[in-house]
Order: C-alpha cells, then structure tokens, then sequence
C-alpha cells in the first residue's frame, strides 16, 4: 500500500501538539521547584543565629505566610526566560538545515571547503564514493518531486546520518564517513530514502523544535552555573553563611534544570521512536528494496563503533539520526528508557520478518560494501562512466515513471474513454516515452551533465534553460546581450559552451536539471545570487510573455534556491486549515491549470478541467470565470500566493493536490504544459508527486 505523506505529516503536526504540552507540563514543574527553592533561600537567609533555621522554614512555608507576589514574580521570570531562551534557539534554526550541519562539525560536499586540499579524498569531481552519493540524493529528491538537497560529510568513522532543516526547501542531509567507506550502493541508498522520508513526513520541523525546546530546560541549569561562578567572596560567619546559601540555590537550579532536561529527554525519546519505524516504512517504498536498509542496520549492529558520532553536539541532537548515535555508558544504566530509536533487531525484523536474528561477523560488516560487491578486477573507465549514465537513466526514468510524463508537444487522447479503460492505456504509453527520454537523457554530453555541479556552469545551465530562440534570432541575440550585460564575461563563455545542446532538450527534462543544480546555486553569496535573479528576471520579460516553463522556473527560484539567502521565502505557521482561508489562491490556481486546456482552442475541456478541480475541493459547482483574467497577469501574481498555499496543513494541500490532478485528469488529455504544471507544483508545494489519493488517469 502506497504511504500517504500526508497523513504521516498530520501524525507529525499531532505530536508537536503533544511535545508542547508535555513541554507545558515539564516548566510547570520547574517553576514550582524553582519558586520551591527561592523560598527555602530565603527563609534561611533571613534566619538569625539564635533561631532554628528548620522551624523559620517551617514557619516561612505557611500558606498564609507566603510571599506570593514574590512567587507571581519569580513564575513570570522562569516561564519569560524560558520562552525567550526557546525562541531565541527556535530562531537560529530556522536558518535552514544548515546550521544544525555546522554545528554537528559537517563540511559541505562540493562546496568551498573542499577547496582548501588537493585530495581526492574530499573532492567530489575524484571521488567516486561522492559522486555516487550525490546521485542517490538527487535520484531520490527528482523522483519525489522535492528540491535537491545539499549534501554534509561528517568525519566520523561510525555509520549514521541525518536529515534537518524546516521545510524541504531548506532541509540538508548529512552523512558520516562511514556511511561511504562502508555501505553498498543499496544499502546507502536505503540510508538516504529513510532520511527523505523524515523530510516528507514532516519530522525535521518536529525534530527542530525538539531541539529548541529542551535548550530551553537546559538554561534554568546554566542559570545555576552561572549563579555559582558569580558569589561573592568574604569573610565573616554571617557573610559565609550567605555565601552557602548562594551555593545552595546555584547547585539547586542545576539540579532542577537537569530534572527538566530528564523529563526532556524522556519526552523526546516518546516522539520520536515510532518516527523510526514510519520512516524505514517510508524508505521501501521509496527503493522498491527492503534489503538495501535492512543491510545497513545489520552492518551498524555487527560492527563495535555502529553508528556512533562522537561529536560534543551528537547527545543534544541524538534524535535526529538514522540509528543511535550515542554510546551505551551515554545512555546511562536505563539507557532503553532514553533511547530516541527502536532496537535496531526490532527494526530489521519489521522489514525482514523472516529475518531470524543473523548478523554479519564484524570482520564482515567491516568490508566496505561497495569493495565487496565489485568484480575482483576493477572496471575500466568506460565502464565507470557507462554506470553513471544508467544510474542518470534511472534517475529520469523514475521522475517520468511517477508523472507518466510526455514528449515536448505530445498528446495521449483518452477522452472517449471510461476511468478503467484510462488506466489502462497510460502504461504502454509511459514505456514508449521511458524509452524516448532515457535515449535524450543517455545523450546529452558530460559536459551538460556535470554543469550543475560547479559553480558558474549551473548559472549557466539555469541562463541557457531560459533563453528563447525564435526564428529571425532577434530574441537570441537581445537576451545574450542582457547577459554579457548584468553577468560576465565568464557567464557568457559558459552559455555560450552549452546552449545549443540545451536548447534541444525537452522542458521536462531541464527541469529535472535544474532541480539537480540547487546545491550548487545555494553556494553563492547573497550579492551574487541577487544579480542571478536579476538576470533572470530580465531574461523572462524580454519578450513579455512568461510560459509555463519560465513561471515555474522563476517560482523555482525564488522559493527553492532563495531560501538559502532569506527566511522569508520560506514558508512558517501559523498554517491555515481551511480552505476559506486561502480560497482565492487555490482558484487562481485551478483556473490557471484549467486555462492549459482552454488555450489549445478546446474550452469545453477546460470547463470540464475547472469543474472537476471545484468537485474535488467541495465548492459548489460555477461558471468559470473568462473575462477580466490574463494569463500572463495571474502567472505573476502567483509569486506572492505560493506562501499561501505553502502555508497550508497536509489534509488541506491534500486536497489542493487532488484538486491539481483531478483538474488535470478531467479534459481527456495530457498538454506539456499540464504535466509541466504537476512537475511545478509538486516542487514549489513540496508535495511528493507520487501521493495518494489516486485520480482516474494517473
């Protein structure tokens, strides 16, 4: 049965409503305990020498004694501090995944890191450990629909890896060495689906505020060290007595801060442990291959090290790992109580359930996987390079296999038929353009292919994808000066290399390109970035008209690389849950696709294509609207309404995506532009294209 992401993110959505008010339960404690020892301080500071400082206490402690507008006070400023201190985190966070890479010791693959030694080792263009990795990830990320995220290498010898970030649009993933030098193909593959699957599923923003919150806790306990670093020093028996007191209340706060951060960590290890098993689920759906990841687990549980990250941050971000990343005197004497993931045998037996429980020696599990799964004789280059086309091939022949995507200027009438007979006609078709689009994708050059993984050719990848030619050349020639214009030089010498091969592609087939250059892209600095979009956005109202290609690509722009360079292009609650909220922007939408099919001339298909879209949203059926819209004008105004839908909850953008590929469906036919519009949208609502519920047709 196919995994319905968007149930799995209202789980997600569900469990941050429990986190907070576990975490609501967890700052009242402490504000009672906390309140508890002040008043205790004092009570034994105001105590004089000739007086029992347990009967002052006692007496202190009366209810009708107590001092409750110092207690309101004291409440107010742990709850305040508390808040700020978990905004203030939530806040660095949201910078993107990124951070979390960082602050974990990851160095970026391909980005300007590697460029301070000359090894092959870290240089992904020698590497072909790294290549390979890359690959998966953009496999991966092109087949769900979702932008290619950056990649992260932490030098750690055990095998783990992680995802993190807010949204896909954000999101990276990191792996550890030993995730390369010892994993099989599949078996790295299975790591990197189960880690897509926790940014589909919506568990990297759950993780995120996991993180914020128990910092949170964790301050009333710096508070203590702090208190205790400050005392002052005197002498006198009154004085010491005070200074005792200080004492007192400093290892008092770090106790209580510690009871929250055990509270914390319980709280965490609930949330997340059953995300484990959704996303191992998540995974073989993904690969079609339940051996790949259970492979991995087998090896981390054979080997000494298993996934063990050493780095001081791996305990605060345990959680967010594909297996334990804490070692057993870490977890302490109940460490199965703490544990943020199932029992690695648990995990192997739900995906083998025939499995009975044998591992790989540890000499075995140490064999690399990929050294292990060669011939004994290494393969010559050809040989090597062959692999990284087929491994391209698959990748595309996924992406068309998920969308059944078409030839540039193809139709596949299906009109005169019945839903049943509709089904049944798309699979012979599929086959025929697999073919066809493997054949272009087999073709393009090395040059082409390699373009989005270095700087300045992925701009020029992303110009070339732009430019238009027309007949007279005229068009050509003014865009090439708006490039040698607002870029250089250099850019131009790049486009210049690859246009003509480019040029030739199919939509579809640039745009699975340039999802695959977003890493790249987001290694630009602000300023150089900037002058990109500027380029772009010159590039397109040249000639005053925006395609369907060129809307999705500016979108794709603004929301998927952009978010590298600003919060604000990436979407943040609160969400809207009905669909009152954001109506207008989804019927701006829904008359966009339906005008796909008016503009071929057929306005009864883009009737029928309108009213299936408002059947599936539950609108009442209405004329659809012809005057006072432009679809060039509404093109351009969709810019500002992507926040809106993006801003959505998952069971309503499930019903914004069925109405997407209901109106799609409902003409009879499948238009580039249609299929182009699925790709598109999919990408820009960070939707996984191959979501359930079914529509007749697809």
């Amino acid at each position: 049965m196919a995994m319905n992401f968007f149930a799995a993110q209202d789980q997600a959505r569900g469990r941050t409503r429990l986190l907070v008010a576990l975490f609501a339960l967890t700052v009242l404690l402490l504000v009672v305990l906390t309140n508890l020892v002040v008043l205790i301080a004092l009570a034994l500071l105001s105590a004089d020498t000739q007086t029992d400082p347990l009967l002052t206490l006692q007496t202190s402690l009366t209810p009708a004694l107590l001092p409750w507008k110092l207690i309101g006070s004291v409440s107010l400023l742990v709850i305040c501090v508390i808040v700020l201190v978990v905004t203030f985190r939530e806040h660095e966070l949201r910078q993107g995944g990124k951070v979390v890479a960082q602050a974990l010791g990851g160095i970026r693959i391909g980005g300007s890191e590697w460029d301070s030694g000359p090894s092959n080792k870290t240089n992904p263009a020698k590497n072909p450990r790294l290549r390979q990795l890359q690959n998966i990830v953009e496999e991966m990320a092109i087949a769900a629909g979702v932008p290619v995220p950056p990649l992260y290498l932490l030098p750690e010898p055990g095998i783990n890896a992680f995802a993190a970030g807010f949204t896909p649009a954000d999101a990276v993933i990191g792996v550890t060495q030993g995730c390369l030098d010892l994993l099989s193909r599949d078996e790295l593959q299975g790591v990197i689906a189960h880690e897509f699957s926790h940014i589909l599923n919506g568990d990297m923003r759950l993780n995120i505020r996991l993180l914020a919150l128990l910092h949170g806790i964790l301050f009333i306990s710096e508070a203590g060290h702090q208190l205790l670093s400050v005392r002052p020093r005197s002498s006198g028996n009154d004085k010491n007595s005070g200074i005792l007191v200080v004492i007192g209340l400093g290892l008092s706060l770090i106790i209580i801060g510690y009871l929250g951060v055990f509270f914390g960590q319980l709280i965490k290890a609930a949330v997340s442990r059953q995300r484990e098993f959704l996303a191992d689920a998540s995974a073989v759906q993904f690969t079609r291959n339940s051996q790949g990841i259970a492979g991995a687990l087998k090896r981390i549980a054979a080997l000494q090290q298993g996934g063990r990250v050493r780095h001081p941050h791996a305990t605060e971000m345990s959680h967010l790992f594909f297996a334990n990343a804490l070692s057993p005197w870490q977890n302490g004497f109940v460490g199965w109580l703490f544990a943020t993931h199932p029992p690695l045998k648990d995990r192997i037996k739900r995906l083998e359930p025939s499995w009975i429980g044998g591992l790989p020696t540890a000499e075995q599990a140490a064999i690399p996987g990929a050294m292990a799964a060669a011939a004994p004789v290494s393969p010559p280059p050809q040989a090597e390079r062959s692999d990284a086309r087929s491994d391209t091939a698959a990748l595309t022949q996924r992406l068309l296999m998920l969308q059944g995507l078409l030839m540039a200027g193809q139709q596949v009438a299906l009109g005169a038929t019945t839903a049943p007979e509709q089904a049944a006609l798309l699979p012979a078709d599929r086959q025929a353009q697999l073919k066809q689009i493997g054949a272009e994708y087999l073709a393009l050059s090395a040059r082409v292919r390699h373009a989005s993984q270095q700087l300045l050719p992925a701009q020029a990848l992303l110009v070339c994808c732009l430019l238009s030619a027309d007949d007279s050349g005229q068009d050509l020639s003014r865009q090439l000066k708006l490039v040698q214009g607002l870029g250089s030089p250099a850019l131009l010498a790049e486009v210049d290399g690859l246009l003509d091969e480019v040029q030739q592609l199919s939509p579809l087939v640039r745009l699975a390109l340039l999802q695959s250059a977003i890493p790249t892209l987001k290694q630009l600095s602000a300023a150089a970035f900037a002058g990109l979009t500027e380029l772009c956005q010159q590039l397109i109202e040249q000639d005053g008209v925006y395609s369907t290609f060129e809307t999705i690509v500016w979108l794709w722009l603004r929301h998927a690389v952009a978010s590298e360079f600003s919060a604000d292009a990436v979407s943040h609650p609160p969400r809207r849950a009905r669909l009152a909220q954001c109506q207008d922007a989804v019927l701006s939408l829904l008359w966009l696709l339906s005008q796909q099919s008016a503009a071929a001339g057929d306005t009864v298909a883009g009737e029928r294509a309108w009213q299936a879209g408002l059947l599936a949203l539950g609108l009442p059926q209405r004329p659809r609207p012809t005057a006072g819209h432009d679809a060039a004008t509404l093109r351009q105004t969709l810019d500002p309404l992507l926040p809106v839908l993006l801003n959505t909850t998952p069971t309503l953008k499930q019903q914004i995506w069925l109405a997407v590929r209901a109106a799609v469906a409902a003409d009879g036919q499948l238009l580039l532009d249609e299929l182009l519009w699925l790709q598109g949208l999919a990408l820009l609502l960070e939707i996984p294209v191959d979501s359930p519920p079914p529509v007749a047709g697809f």
